[in-house]
């Protein structure tokens, strides 16, 4: 794993052009997203990149106790819980594999 400074990166300033630009600097095959980012994130610049934006929504109906606090987390808080990777397969678990 390499670490980047935020001067080296390229960005652009409006909110949606920041976070599609650190996210094609950085990789990311995929943007989540949160309930809040949704209503205001442009697609159209994360599909100029090639990178997908997956909605994240924490599951309603389960008795695992993760999610049942979550539900006042950002999915922030989910990532940096459990990591990435068990965080996706924690959500392949409740809803299918993630595109």
């Amino acid at each position: 794993m390499s670490s980047l400074t935020s001067s080296g990166i390229p960005c652009r300033q409006g909110r949606s052009e920041r976070l599609a630009d650190l996210a094609a600097a950085t990789g990311s095959t995929h943007y989540v997203c949160g309930t809040g980012g949704m209503r205001y994130l442009d697609h159209a610049l994360f599909d100029a990149h090639g990178i997908p934006v997956v909605p994240f929504h924490t599951p309603v109906d389960t008795d695992d106790p993760l999610w049942q606090t979550a539900r006042h987390a950002s999915s922030l808080w989910a990532v940096s819980t459990l990591g990435p990777r068990a965080l996706a397969s924690r959500l392949a678990d409740q809803v299918g594999p993630v595109p």
